[in-house]
């Protein structure tokens, strides 16, 4: 790690650059501390060209695609395997700040023997990532560098996260890197007779899927050494059910059109085989047009310093909603229910209803609070068309779409 201080004292005014926590060949990594009292974040600061072994033009062309890959979705809903963009500058002073994760990289916690292989270690760690993949594939976004050191372990929920956008692209543009061959890269990304053959959301499939292989049997394969039809984790020493050996199979074949078209049918796929509920719904910040799909269970909150951590981060600069805000569920239809200490609107046919935990009714009636004036109110309501979402209040600065049906 490179000694010295910090290239900026302080970024977008509220964070102050503490010590350095990273550093690769193009930027260091810094924490910085929220004057406001919220979380702390990761500051990644570019390289000065005489302290890289590359030059201004090229730091600058790679922290501007690292940019604009993680700004794209500032402020939408994610699920918490994506680690939350929270601020930036493209130049002068240019900076990513992003959810601080303090934890250990994936990979090295199966090498060191902190995890086993096994397919629990896959459900556990290697599901939110196929999710997270399944998120930037219904946004039209390609990650194309999933691997075990592109995921982060967080220490204190051992929650997964998918770090890393310098390869993100739009699904449209897509290809034009080559990649040296490894153990996660589909043929159409390397050095391969396949290279000339489309890259897209199919390629991300392949690599999560040697993911999956290697979290089940503690192995992989590169390309050279994976068959054609694909590589079966129970044939490299895995243990998994066969169906869930077949889905893999299918998403690491060397031919992209026998794969599964994209992480969101993949991990439909797995669901069913672990039977686990396959029901999906659809999230979308109305600002944004971002959308994230909802699964049985999910909670939605923002993230904090605290264990707590939702299914699905929201961005909360004036920080009033809950790390739980609320749960949906689904039971002969969708349900939520709000989780959080002071409330969630939903505007129910050009009405708003207000929901409130039970908690949350305590704490706001020990204070008088008006929202609580006229009684206790719903904890949950029921679902069954496009609704939209306000927490805290009806004009909060957060606006989210709940879709039964995904599009």
């Amino acid at each position: 790690m490179t000694i010295g201080g910090p290239p900026v004292k302080r970024i977008d005014e509220h964070y102050l650059i503490k010590e350095q926590v990273g550093s690769g060949g193009f930027s260091t990594v810094w924490r910085a501390e929220d004057q406001r009292g919220g979380p702390d974040i990761a500051a990644k600061i570019p390289k000065a060209a005489e302290k890289s072994n590359h030059n201004s033009t090229e730091i600058s062309a790679r922290f501007k695609q690292e940019y604009d890959s993680y700004s794209r979705f500032e402020a939408a809903p994610l699920p918490s395997s994506i680690a939350r963009f929270v601020t930036g500058n493209r130049s002068n002073p240019a900076y990513i700040g992003m959810e601080f994760l303090q934890g250990s990289e994936l990979g090295n916690m199966l090498t060191g023997g902190e995890i086993q292989p096994s397919i629990q270690t896959a459900r556990t760690y290697g599901l939110p990532i196929v999710r997270a993949l399944a998120y930037l594939h219904h946004n039209n976004t390609c990650h194309l560098d999933c691997k075990p050191d592109n995921i982060m372990v967080r220490e204190r929920t051992k929650r997964p996260a998918l770090i890393d956008f310098n390869t993100v692209s739009a699904t449209s543009e897509a290809g034009g890197t080559l990649f040296y061959e490894d153990g996660y890269k589909p043929p159409e990304q390397t050095p391969t007779e396949h290279r000339d053959k489309p890259v897209g959301p199919w390629s991300d499939v392949y690599a999560v899927g040697k993911l999956l292989c290697y979290l089940i049997s503690g192995e992989t394969r590169k390309v050279s050494e994976t068959p054609s039809q694909g590589l079966d984790p129970t044939e490299i020493g895995g243990s998994c059910p066969s169906k869930v050996a077949r889905i893999i199979q299918q998403a690491t074949c060397a031919d992209y059109t026998k794969r599964q078209d994209d992480c969101h049918y993949l991990m439909t796929r797995l669901l069913d085989a672990l039977d686990e509920s396959t029901m999906s719904a659809e999230l979308t910040d109305t600002k944004t047009g971002k959308r994230c799909i909802v699964r049985p269970g999910d909670t939605i909150g923002r993230i904090t310093d605290e264990s707590s951590l939702a299914s699905i981060t929201v961005e909360d600069s004036e920080r009033h909603i809950s790390p739980i805000q609320f749960q949906c569920e689904y039971n002969d239809g969708w349900q939520l229910a709000d989780r959080s200490l002071n409330g969630t609107f939903l505007n129910v046919n050009d009405e708003w209803v207000f929901l409130l935990s039970d908690e949350g009714f305590q704490k706001l009636s020990e204070v008088g609070h008006e929202k609580v004036s006229d009684g206790k109110p719903y904890t949950g309501a029921k679902i069954i068309e496009p609704t939209i979402i306000s927490p805290v209040d009806k004009n909060y600065p957060l606006s989210l779409e709940f879709s039964p049906t995904v599009e």
